[in-house]
C-alpha cells in the first residue's frame, strides 16, 4: 500500500498565516492590560483646539492678521481693511424686504426692489463679481444674475437679479431667499 504524500503548503498560504498571527496577536495586546483613560478639561480641550486651528490658519493662510479683530466682520486680512472688500449677505423675506431677525451684512431693505412676483433686484455701492443665492422654500430653485443680466428685468442702477422659482407651482413665487454677494 503506498503511503499519500503530504503536500507542502504554499508560500502564500504562509504569508497569509504570519499576516493573521500578528493581527491577532496585536488585538490581544491591544486588549489587554489596564485600559489608561485620560480625562481633560473643557479648558484643556479649548487650548488644543485653538492651538491646532492657529497652526492650519497658519499653514494655509501664512499673512492672515486678525489679532486686532473685535468680531470677523472688522479683521485685518493681509494688511486690507474688510471693508475695502465689499461683501453683502441677507435674507430677502418673499414681499422683497430685508429680514431683519436674521444675521447680515452691508445691505438694507432700501437696497432690494421686488419688481415682480419672485424677482428681486439688488443696487449696491460697489460692483460684484460674484453672487449666490439659496431659496428658503423646499421645491424652490434660485437663480442670479449680475450686471448686465439685470437689464429689461430691473430698474437702472441694479447690480444683481434674483430669480425665485418655485418648483412646485412650475412658476416665479414671491419665496425668502439667502443671498450672498462678494467684489
Amino acid at each position: 500500500m503506498e503511503v499519500p504524500k503530504r503536500r507542502r503548503p504554499s508560500p502564500a498560504l504562509i504569508v497569509s498565516m504570519v499576516a493573521l498571527g500578528g493581527l491577532l496577536a496585536g488585538t490581544a495586546i491591544a486588549g489587554s492590560g489596564s485600559q489608561a483613560t485620560t480625562t481633560i478639561s473643557k479648558k484643556q480641550a479649548k487650548k488644543v483646539a485653538k492651538r491646532q486651528a492657529n497652526r492650519q490658519i497658519t499653514k494655509r493662510a501664512p499673512g492672515l492678521d486678525v489679532s486686532s479683530a473685535d468680531s470677523a466682520a472688522t479683521a485685518v486680512s493681509a494688511g486690507t481693511a474688510a471693508s475695502a472688500r465689499p461683501f453683502v449677505y441677507a435674507k430677502i423675506k418673499g414681499d422683497g424686504t430685508i429680514d431683519t431677525d436674521v444675521p447680515r451684512r452691508n445691505i438694507g431693505s432700501s437696497q432690494v426692489t421686488n419688481p415682480g412676483t419672485g424677482i428681486y433686484c439688488i443696487a449696491l455701492p460697489f460692483t460684484p463679481t460674484s453672487a449666490a443665492a439659496t431659496p428658503g422654500g423646499g421645491d424652490d430653485s434660485a437663480m442670479i444674475g449680475l450686471g448686465s443680466q439685470t437689464q429689461g428685468i430691473c430698474p437702472a442702477g441694479t447690480d444683481v437679479v434674483v430669480r425665485n422659482w418655485d418648483l412646485g407651482s412650475n412658476a416665479l413665487g414671491n419665496e425668502s431667499i439667502y443671498i450672498q454677494i462678494n467684489n
